[in-house]
């Protein structure tokens, strides 16, 4: 008797603590008012950096924080005492599920949840307590695609990586939908990390979150990922899920909504994101501009990487400087030592040379170091100087011009009664804006290749076809100067490796400036064949010809040349050394021939496959 009683007072006690929890879990917020306690259940699975349990098991990330500020705050303001207690799931899609079927009004699901219409009908969401946007990543093989018809075209029978249940595959299928495309989809485990897994594929893509793929940009600005040019994803927010039966979102609206949540939300984010990049998604998610946005944004991030490697080249400069510098003491100390032993009478003489030749030297690298560091500096000043100004073209120069280009061709479009003077006009007004466009590009492609970021995608292409289509696109321009334009292809198949966009812009680029400085009634003439083993397109105009001193310089870039275009066309002095440059990289060669007074044939030469 005496045993059976301590264990009935345990099981007694257990069972009255049991009780409890359980009835505090079954509060409502308007009862945990009255009783002044309650106990919430946190469903949650791992979402780094939001929700996590780190190696000594204690819960950490964004959402643990903001879910214990909220605690304090109820504690402070109504005098009621909140436990959390966490409860890990097996994956993400069963952290909803739970939440969906529970009911317990103290029931809540965390795991970076997106707000979207159809979780709606089944949970409750609180007020976002920061913005939701997604972003298209690919391999780093699968070039960035410039508008909607290459991505239907490259994207077309790739591979899609998502986890099951997320809004990621709920883009995917959007975007499916959307384009019209076909795609397989491989679904990893939810603590898989697509970024990862993407970046380690070929031929791969997927959709992430923003806040995700800009901390991993900021570790590491060159990994082997490409963001797509695709207008990113944009939802209501990321929020706390309760079931349809609870009142507590009540509060934590309450919270999320007053001055003490944005006092503490910017220390939260600093902590686990970064300053830079939770202010940027919120300027990002009221921006209109999204694309310009996040590329200058992550050029910023890559700037920022390269001014480190910077400062650690210089860290090892210093440090192999002083490594050499007490190599040579030592080597001198020991000369020093030889020659006390071998002739006493000499030392002074010996060791008023050593000195003197020391300190000649230390002179000369402190001259060099200052020359390096003026010259790093005068570098750094002008590559920012360029960055900014290759930033204000895009930002400044692109978006204006293409409402331009838009505004008249919609003009054209909505009043077909225009008389031709006036369609003339628009017409004019639409060609300039494309000439500025293009010019644009071209400085873009100047800064590219010198920056060293040209992302070749080497494939096969069929030189027939392709030089047929660029032909074909130059026509109605030719025809505006009664120019004779002529294709004469090759017999056989002329198959070469390169980039299908680099080459269709070296053709276009010799085709475009052999019409440019041809005069009326002229002809130009492009002749697809065979030299040897290699393919070789020939680019032939009437026009002015090269004279010696243009022969000089004209594959160097920003160099007008002493012939001028015919009809008012407007010349960077780019197109030459963007066609050489290219054409070098994939394994091409580029030569002319010409004839002042007479024409310039320009000859491209590619290892056929």
């Amino acid at each position: 008797m005496k045993r059976t009683l301590p264990v009935i007072i345990l099981l007694t006690c257990s069972l009255i603590a049991a009780v409890g929890q359980s009835s505090a879990g079954k509060l409502t917020w308007a009862e945990a008012q009255k009783t002044k306690k309650a106990t919430l259940y946190i469903y949650w699975y791992e979402s780094r950096p939001f929700i996590y349990r780190n190696e000594n098991g204690q819960m950490e990330g964004i959402e643990q924080e903001i879910l214990t500020g909220f605690k304090d705050y109820v504690k402070e303001k109504y005098h009621v005492d909140v436990t959390l207690q966490w409860k890990e799931t097996q994956n993400f899609e069963n952290t909803y599920l739970t939440v969906c079927n529970e009911q317990l009004p103290g029931a809540f699901g965390v795991s970076a949840f997106s707000i979207t219409q159809k979780r709606k009908e089944r949970v409750k969401f609180t007020l976002p307590y920061m913005p939701d946007i997604s972003v298209v990543i690919s391999s780093k093989n699968i070039p960035i695609v410039q508008n909607g018809e290459e991505f239907d075209k490259i994207f077309s029978g790739l591979e899609a990586i998502t986890i099951k249940g997320t809004t990621y595959e709920e883009d995917l299928h959007k975007l499916k939908a959307e384009r019209g495309i076909d795609f397989k989809m491989r679904y990893v485990p939810s603590y898989q990390n697509i970024l990862a897994t993407i970046s380690g594929s070929e031929n791969a893509f997927g959709v992430i979150d923003l806040p995700t793929y800009m901390v991993d940009l900021n570790k590491n600005a060159g990994m082997s990922v490409n963001r797509q040019n695709i207008v990113p994803f944009k939802r209501e927010g990321l929020a706390f899920i309760t079931p349809l039966n609870s009142d507590w979102g009540q509060p934590v609206d309450e919270y999320l909504s007053g001055g003490k949540f944005q006092l503490t939300i910017d220390p939260i984010m600093g902590k686990y994101l970064d300053h830079s990049v939770y202010n940027f998604m919120e300027d990002l998610a009221n921006a209109a501009d999204n694309e310009v946005m996040l590329l200058t944004f992550e050029k910023e991030i890559q700037h920022r990487d390269q001014q480190g490697k910077s400062e650690q080249i210089l860290r090892e400069s210093i440090f192999r400087n002083i490594l050499t510098a007490s190599i040579t003491v030592v080597l001198i100390f020991l000369v020093i030592i030889f020659l006390l032993y071998r002739k006493q009478n000499k030392i002074n003489q010996q060791l008023t040379n050593q000195k003197k030749e020391i300190e000649d030297q230390r002179i000369n690298i402190e001259n060099q170091n200052a020359q390096l560091e003026r010259r790093n500096e005068q570098l750094s000043h002008l590559n920012e100087e360029k960055n900014n100004l290759i930033k204000i073209l895009a930002h400044d120069l692109r978006t204006p011009i293409n409402q331009v280009q838009g505004l008249a061709q919609l003009l054209l479009i909505e009043n077909p009664t225009f008389g031709a003077e006036q369609k003339d006009s628009i017409n004019r007004i639409i060609d300039s804006s494309i000439r500025l466009n293009t010019m644009i590009g071209k400085i873009l492609d100047v800064d590219a290749i010198e920056g060293n970021r040209i992302n070749m995608q080497l494939e096969a292409i069929d030189m027939n076809v392709l030089t047929k289509r660029v032909v074909s696109s130059f026509e109605r321009i030719a025809a505006k100067k009664d120019i004779q334009l002529t294709f004469t292809s090759a017999s056989g198949p002329m198959v070469v490796k390169g980039d299908m966009l680099y080459m269709t812009e070296i053709i276009e680029n010799l085709i475009s400036n052999a019409i440019k400085f041809s005069e009326w009634n002229k002809k130009v003439m492009i002749a697809l064949g065979a030299c040897d083993v290699n393919v070789q397109l020939k680019v032939q105009d009437e026009g002015p010809g090269l004279t010696e001193e243009d022969k000089q310089k004209i594959f160097q870039k920003f160099q007008r040349l002493s012939a001028r275009p015919t009809a008012g066309e407007y010349s960077t002095g780019l197109g030459l050394s963007i066609v050489k440059k290219y054409t070098e990289l994939m394994n091409g060669q580029i030569r002319y021939e010409s004839t002042e007074g007479v024409g310039t044939s320009f000859y491209l030469e590619f290892p056929k496959v």
